[in-house]
């Protein structure tokens, strides 16, 4: 795809990280001396001025004819350009990221201006907003760069400002602990992102081979080293760069012809370039497709022909003239691709191997566990329900338009990579199934109206899973973008509740609110009927798409059979029990009558809840008071911390901004508010309300008219969003077609009229399971005049005999039901086990490792060095006493001998001559005795 380069493109993040530095070095002062006004009136600037420059690149991007030209590119600085490596801070704006981009910055605004209402009385406001304008920041570095190294920055980035906005309120343990799980598990998801890369490259490169052209050989006996350095495409895009970097272009001259050839390696880590490169993958499977689908034909006219032969030797040469064809066939398809890949002088990719597995499924698989980490599918969802711990705002940006599709975002970005590999798509759709399901039915029993959010944000994330997965990327973006506005509109009422029921959490003390706070019931009840899918809102205009496509996949065939099946069956039951939930939550908290003043109704499994705390947030036993603690923060940061000042306890959610009688307090489990009359939020806080309450029902059909719909009405209407991606997930979306054609997933899909047939069916099922949820939720929940709910919780067992279904079930089957209500209560004993396994099991591993460096390894060096000590002390004392003995034995007997014979030294003459009188007498009597 070629782009025009477009310096506007480095503005897009440049303004809110001018916004987070003005706030973040110089907020404090500026909420000292203009007050809070001027803080958010620059943070609130910042991301809006990016949001008027993403909307003119959007429509300078549609302007743009030729489709295959929407791109447009910037250039900050060179950065790593070594060997293939050719890594610059630069951004690229495609279809696909202009509508992150306006996701990010327009969503973005909107609940920064919400924010100015909610945490009105916050006395770290400027720390807040600069944190807030930090991430918007991150998340456009994350889509705009054109390489995955840029990519990563952002990636990284945006980890630590969800960990610090999670953990906003740090004096508080629980949300400390909260920012820190997010911060740990995502920190697994990156490093198996960045193994993958690792792999990837190297899988690229692969061995040098010569280019097989016109004549060409490169089999000369030292080939030029920069024909093995850049590829052809890399001098035509940027030919000055590349003569700058590592000299002019080489030609090498062919041997027998004397045409001019180059090796074309295509290791890469920029996005345009490994599209370049992966689109001939495509047409090498493109290609490759076409020839066994003669050879199948081939096959299936023999079958034909035997059948109509009965002599046995006309039979026999049929047979073997058939058999000819056939091997021949084979020989063909390999010359033909063995040709293709000779052309461009590499191995396909596709068919290189790691461990026995090939290289394509390892690197998705991994990059594939990246995403899991930061858009919380299984096994790494657990950091987003604890992530609530964060003022709602940041639950409305982090959790529902930006950071958690980010791994949607990235799969969407490389489709031409997962497409080549069945089973990594597989892996994709089945993960994503399972979490959408499994989100599900934890979201069923929640009462803390935040957390029946977080379990359906993360179920919402497996259906554009399930989109990626199955092939359908358009599909699965669409429900990113629809996502993003009933998940903001739904988090952001869920505020609006909170605050108006003066910081109370617990769904079981809410109702009644809709004469109370009519704006944010209406904007919730659009919401919920668009999640819920409800006709030509927006959510089923994405919703329904992705299932029909996880129906009807061929591209899923990897690993299970018929699992396209599979993966409609958990997400058409997800489906359903999103209804049930999401009408759940409307109908405990806005209809019947206010119960915000009555007594707190008691956990129905105290005892599971006294361990969980007991495991996750235990009393500390040692270290600052939280009046310390608390009385730190006033000084250094601004913030007054409070959040026990009000006697609610330590909790999940920043409550009480708005008004000044509402401090941070809240309760852990109970979220006990104030009581009092609930009073509706102010204009900051409804007006976004409204606009993406109106989105979440319009949005759908404006750009995705479901072809559903256009094909039972017969009209000629194709999806607009559909239309605008499709030349970034071009490759994906025809490999999946070939796919379709070549590998179908049922016979039906041969016959046109049947697949429409299936089409309107499936649709039909996916209204009823909403009817269903919705009908459902409503008998039980509607103006709290059911007393199954508040017996179930009390009684399980005798609240299912009361039942419909009491009658139809068998005796003893109501204690099991106790236990699976138990079970789904409490979200599977998931966090518990990875708390015993993971933490427990971690610690266990740490302590022993310690207790081996300890024990062995430093008893091994201690030791030595007690015996070198030993030794050495041996060594010293025959130094000592032996060698520095002797010698100073002999030094002092000669010193001793020389005192002696000093005194012999006496300057009288008598006693020398009395001295050579003995000598010469005893030499006399020595020569006598001698002789």
């Amino acid at each position: 795809m070629e782009a025009q380069h477009n310096s506007l493109l480095l503005l897009i993040p440049l303004f809110p990280l001018i916004g987070a530095m003005i706030n973040g070095f110089f907020g404090h002062r500026i909420q000292a001396t203009a007050g809070k006004k001027a803080v958010h009136a620059v943070a609130i600037a910042m991301p809006a001025i990016s949001a008027v420059i993403s909307w003119i690149l959007f429509f300078q991007l549609l302007g743009i004819e030729d489709p295959e030209k929407r791109a447009f590119s910037a250039h900050g600085w060179r950065w790593i350009n070594v060997g293939f490596a050719d890594a610059s801070f630069a951004f690229w704006l495609d279809p696909l990221t202009s509508m992150m981009t306006l996701i990010i910055t327009t969503i973005g605004t909107m609940i920064h201006v919400y924010a100015t209402g909610y945490m009105a009385e916050e006395k770290a406001y400027w720390r807040f907003f600069c944190y807030l304008n930090l991430f918007v920041t991150m998340m456009l570095i994350l889509v705009l760069g054109d390489n995955f190294l840029v990519m990563f920055i952002g990636w990284e980035g945006v980890g630590l400002a969800s960990y610090l906005l999670i953990g906003f309120w740090y004096t508080e343990l629980a949300n400390s602990a909260a920012g820190m799980k997010a911060f740990v598990v995502n920190r697994f998801g990156d490093a198996c992102f960045v193994t993958g890369l690792f792999i990837l490259y190297w899988g690229m490169q692969g061995s040098w081979a010569p280019a097989i052209g016109k004549g060409g050989d490169l089999s000369a006996e030292k080939p030029s080293i920069y024909a093995m350095v850049k590829p052809d495409y890399f001098w035509s895009a940027d030919a000055k760069l590349a003569e700058d970097a590592i000299g002019p272009r080489p030609v090498v001259e062919a041997h027998e012809e004397g045409e001019h050839a180059t090796a074309e390696p295509y290791a890469t880590l920029t996005f345009p370039k490994l599209r370049q490169v992966f689109d001939q993958e495509v047409a090498r499977e493109r290609l490759r497709f076409e020839l066994v689908a003669t050879k199948d034909k081939l096959s299936a006219e023999r079958e034909a022909g035997l059948e109509s032969l009965t002599d046995r030797a006309a039979m026999g040469t049929f047979l073997k003239e058939t058999d000819r064809l056939l091997k021949a066939k084979d020989v063909e398809i390999q010359e033909r691709l063995t040709a293709f890949d000779a052309e461009r002088g590499r191995t396909p990719i596709k068919e290189k191997t790691f461990w026995g597995l090939p290289i394509l499924f390892w690197v998705c698989l991994l990059f594939f566990l990246g995403a899991t980490a930061k858009s919380a599918q299984i096994p790494f969802y657990v950091w987003l329900p604890d992530a609530m711990a964060g003022p709602t705002p940041v639950s409305a940006l982090i959790h529902a338009a930006t950071m958690v599709t980010a791994g949607v975002y990235m799969i969407a970005r490389l489709n031409f990579l997962f497409i080549l590999s069945p089973e990594a798509c597989t892996v994709v759709g089945l993960v994503g199934a399972a979490t959408a399901l499994f989100a599900a039915s934890m979201g069923l029993f929640q009462y803390d109206i935040k957390k029946v959010l977080a379990y359906s944000t993360v179920s919402q994330l497996g259906f554009m899973f399930i989109g990626v997965g199955v092939g359908a990327y358009w599909a699965g973006v669409f429900h990113l973008l629809t996502h993003a506005c009933f998940k903001a509109c739904l988090f952001l009422g869920s505020g609006s509740v909170i605050l108006g029921c003066h910081h109370e959490q617990d769904m079981r003390r809410m109702g009644g609110l809709a004469k109370y706070m009519p704006s944010t019931r209406w904007t919730y009840a659009f919401a919920c009927f668009a999640i819920a899918g409800f006709p030509l809102a927006a959510g089923f205009c994405s919703k329904d798409e992705i299932l029909w496509k996880a129906f009807s996949s061929s591209a899923v065939h990897g690993l299970i059979p018929f699992a396209n099946y599979l993966i409609w069956g958990m997400g058409i039951m997800a489906a359903t029990l999103t209804a049930f939930y999401m009408y759940r939550s409307y109908y405990m908290t806005f209809t019947g009558e206010y119960r915000g003043n009555e007594t707190p109704v008691p956990d129905p499994y105290p005892s599971d809840t006294a361990r969980a705390k007991a495991l996750f947030i235990p009393e500390p036993v040692k270290g600052p008071s939280p009046e310390l603690l608390a009385s730190l923060a006033e000084h250094s940061h601004g913030h007054a911390g409070g959040h026990g000042d009000h006697g609610h306890g330590h909790g999940h959610d920043d409550h009480g901004h708005g008004h000044d009688d509402h401090g941070h307090g809240h309760d852990d489990h109970g979220h006990h508010g104030h009581g009092g009359t609930p009073h509706e939020s102010p204009a900051s806080m409804t007006g976004p309300l409204w606009v993406l309450g109106v989105a979440s029902l319009i949005l759908g059909v404006v750009v995705g008219f479901p072809p559903v719909v256009s094909s039972l009405l017969h009209l000629d209407i194709h999806p607009a969003l559909e239309v605008f991606l499709e030349p970034v997930l071009k490759p994906g979306m025809e490999m999946a077609g070939l796919y379709e054609v070549h590998t179908p997933a049922a016979a039906w899909l041969a016959d046109q009229h049947t697949v429409h047939l299936f089409e309107y069916a499936l649709a039909g099922l996916s209204i009823l399971v909403a009817l269903f949820g919705w009908l459902t939720a409503r008998w039980l929940y509607k103006d709290n005049a059911n007393p199954l709910p508040a017996l179930l919780m009390s009684n399980p067992a005798e609240a299912l005999r009361q039942s419909p279904l009491g009658a139809l079930l068998p005796a003893g089957a109501a204690q099991g039901i106790t236990q699976l209500h138990r079970l789904i209560y409490n979200k599977y004993f998931v966090d518990e086990v990875y708390y015993t396994v993971m933490v427990k099991g971690l610690s266990y591993v740490w302590n022993g490792l310690r207790n081996f460096d300890v024990y062995v390894v430093d008893g091994i060096v201690n030791g030595a060095a007690f015996i070198g000590k030993y030794f050495g002390f041996i060594q010293g004392a025959i130094d000592k006493y032996l060698v520095d003995g002797a010698v100073n034995g002999v030094a002092h007997l000669v010193g001793l001998a020389g005192q002696r014979l000093r005194q012999l030294q006496t300057g009288q003459i008598r006693t020398y001559l009395l001295g050579a009188f003995g000598g010469a007498v005893a030499a006399v009597m020595l020569v006598i005795a001698l002789t």
